[in-house]
């Protein structure tokens, strides 16, 4: 079993919000707006049942997507307020 690096930065398994990534920039809210709008669309038909439960595991995680965005760079309004609007 290899086990991966203890520094996020240098590769290996799993993904570190705080990390810097060229395919992600800080600034750039495309992914953000992106599950806001897949939620708006799509979040009804998740409320109950398993598809509930991993309907509240993805919440978790974007919840820390959105955490770590807005700790590198301030979201921008728009962007806030709908994310607001989607929990």
């Amino acid at each position: 079993l290899v086990l991966p690096p203890d520094d996020p930065g240098v590769g290996g398994w799993g993904y570190h919000p705080l990390v810097p990534c060229p395919h992600d920039p800080p600034a750039d809210t495309y992914r953000l707006r992106l599950c806001l709008s897949l939620l708006a669309t799509a979040g009804p038909f998740f409320k109950r049942g398993a598809p509930g439960a991993r309907m509240d595991a993805f919440l978790t995680f974007l919840q820390r997507y959105v955490a770590a965005k807005a700790a590198l760079a301030p979201l921008p309004m728009e962007t806030e307020v709908d994310y607001q609007g989607a929990l």
